[in-house]
């Protein structure tokens, strides 16, 4: 602008441009810069950690799971507060079968975001580790997050079948199978069908 005026300017006698300079205002602007180039690097260093696991989490190899995890724990002075970081790094220690890692790694994203999934998660890592009070604690508290949701009865019904509890089963079975349905999933099919058929082979128990 100032430069356009400089050329009109020069067009009319009589007129001149006179550009003040505010040095106060000059030096009030030098720790605002600096705080925008620390917030951008912050920002763009954020972006790189996030690339780097989004790389390391796609090219997992389950035979060879150690590059993937030292990455991951390398980066956990930057992104241990960051949601996918923690959840991406308890997948991957599940892989691995290391259930009490996962864990804590659930645990912890818990303290920032609450999450159906991650108690559906944990609650497979605690029976996965031999702790099935735990795992049917946490599937509880996500049938209460998402009542309308079948996994966390199911998962419940499968432990009880699958321990001998079939009383407890069965209990949950009738509330399974007189649950309503909002919507048509072929997961909720087939969870239907092996609950049935687990209510079946119950049933040829009891009549022995």
């Amino acid at each position: 602008m100032v430069v356009c005026l400089s050329g009109l300017s020069a067009l009319q006698a009589g007129v001149r441009i006179v550009v003040r300079r505010n040095t106060g205002l000059l030096l009030s602007l030098i720790p605002c810069a600096l705080i925008a180039g620390y917030v951008l690097f912050s920002g763009i260093s954020f972006s790189v950690y996030l690339k780097k696991l989004d790389t390391r989490t796609r090219n997992y190899d389950v035979n060879n799971p150690g590059n993937a995890l030292t990455a991951l724990a390398g980066m956990e002075p930057v992104l241990k507060s960051n949601i996918i970081y923690l959840i991406a790094y308890a997948e991957l220690l599940n892989l691995n079968k290391e259930y009490g890692k996962a864990i804590e790694k659930y645990t912890t994203s818990l303290t920032y975001h609450a999450a159906y999934n991650t108690f559906l998660e944990l609650g497979r890592n605690y029976e996965l580790s031999g702790d099935t009070s735990q795992a049917l604690r946490h599937w509880e508290l996500a049938g209460r997050m998402a009542p309308s949701r079948f996994e966390p009865l199911y998962l419940q019904i499968a432990l009880f079948h699958s321990s001998g509890q079939y009383s407890s089963a069965d209990s949950l079975t009738n509330v399974f199978l007189n649950k309503e349905r909002k919507v048509d999933a072929i997961k909720i099919d087939r969870m239907m069908i092996d609950v049935r058929e687990w209510e079946k082979e119950r049933r040829c128990v009891d009549d022995k």
